[in-house]
């Protein structure tokens, strides 16, 4: 077994379990302190696999069993097991962690054999550490997840099954609650002691808070302890179930537990067989298979964006677009040949402004030239060769001479 990780979990961690299961587990405890039990490493066979048939109804259908999602048939219904007491990590004593859990329901999630995924509880719960991440990894699965308890589902187990779509128990009679967290606390120091094992603690000056909240629970002082750690976990755990079980009520999130058909349409949905629930989930597949079809066909598409990519059409997958590098590359293109277009419109817009500016202000003076015409005359007296004066009218001159530079400007005639 697994025996660092494991008796370090039972010592010092903090755990969201069913009391009566914890207490079931003393006597193995005790053979393990007293070096008296001995375990054999076991494979988990039935963590999980794949049921798959081509019938529309499960229960008039003979269901193929697979031991790997590759070897599975399109549209196959994943089936996972959550059971006995959940840790982080694997024990090669007993069921997988919920690490591996959680990277096994990822893997069928994003399968493509895989339709949807039915979840089968039968624990008492287990230790906080790991639990949330796995919560996280059911609640955000794409594919259809049912939670189907099949004995019981306490503490850690209804923080899990609360994530599930939809949720299922196989009996009247399974057990479901005792949400709520307790501190696992065995101190193994006095039978040490006993033995001659003597214990010295050393903490540097800088470090006084350091292991004092530890020894103040060895004392039996357990006040602080609860305020700092315990009660943060649990309102955490409580609020987050009240959440996705909207139906709860203070007398369920107290850490009782309740039989299944008391708590139908609060903890879960309804009691129903294990067939049952595998006939929902391929129904659920069957449903999110057409409307994710549907999506590729109905999608608006866009006849310029298609032009560019070289394609008749586009396909999205729940509303996204999948591009590979060869359509990025060229779209990239496209936009960047656009914005310098848009850059030279911009430039060539400037310029026109600029000469049609210079156009207005010529068009002014002429007018100012034109209007002052003979309002006041200047003669410029010329003698030629026969020593006669001719006259010569210097405004009509400025003025033919701008009204000649503004038509080279403008193109404009008076």
């Amino acid at each position: 077994m697994n025996g660092i990780q494991f008796l370090s979990g039972v010592i010092r961690g903090v755990w969201a379990i069913d009391e009566e299961a914890a207490q079931s587990y003393l006597p193995l405890l005790a053979n393990v302190f007293n070096y008296r039990a001995e375990f054999d490493a076991q494979k988990d066979k039935d963590s999980f696999y794949a049921l798959s048939t081509p019938s529309a109804t499960a229960s008039e259908a003979k269901y193929s069993r697979w031991d790997s999602f590759d070897k599975a048939e399109p549209n196959s219904i994943a089936v996972i097991s959550v059971k006995g007491a959940l840790m982080k990590y694997d024990q090669s004593c007993g069921p997988k962690g919920m690490q591996s859990i959680g990277k096994l329901i990822q893997e069928a999630d994003a399968h493509h054999n895989i339709g949807s995924k039915v979840i089968v509880f039968d624990t008492p719960g287990g230790g906080i550490d790991g639990l949330e991440r796995l919560a996280s990894i059911i609640g955000s699965t794409q594919k259809p997840t049912l939670g189907f308890v099949n004995g019981m589902a306490c503490s850690a187990g209804v923080r899990l099954l609360s994530e599930c779509d939809e949720t299922y128990a196989s009996d009247d009679m399974d057990r479901i609650g005792s949400i709520g967290v307790m501190m696992s606390f065995a101190d193994v120091q006095p039978a040490l002691e006993k033995l001659g094992v003597k214990f010295h603690t050393i903490v540097a000056e800088q470090s006084s808070d350091k292991n004092r909240l530890f020894e103040e629970v060895k004392k039996g002082n357990y006040e602080e302890y609860r305020k700092t750690n315990l009660t943060p976990l649990a309102e955490r755990f409580i609020n987050t179930v009240k959440q996705n079980f909207p139906n709860v009520t203070e007398e369920h999130l107290s850490g009782s537990v309740f039989f299944a058909k008391d708590v139908k349409g609060i903890l879960v949905d309804d009691v129903k067989t294990f067939e049952d629930v595998l006939e929902r989930a391929q129904e659920l597949a069957n449903k999110q298979s057409t409307n994710t079809n549907q999506s590729h066909t109905s999608m608006k598409q866009s006849e310029h964006v298609n032009a560019i990519l070289g394609v008749e059409s586009l396909e999205s997958a729940d509303g996204t677009v999948t591009l590979n590098a060869e359509q990025l590359e060229a779209l990239d293109s496209a936009l960047g040949n656009q914005a310098q277009m848009q850059s030279d419109l911009e430039t060539a817009q400037q310029a026109q402004a600029t000469a049609e500016g210079e156009r207005d202000t010529l068009k002014t003076e002429v007018a100012t030239l034109k209007g002052s015409a003979g309002a006041q005359r200047t003669t410029t007296v010329v003698k030629n060769d026969d020593t006669k004066e001719t006259g010569k009218d210097d405004t009509m001159d400025a003025y033919a001479s701008a009204k000649s530079l503004y038509e080279a400007v403008s193109g404009i005639e008076d």
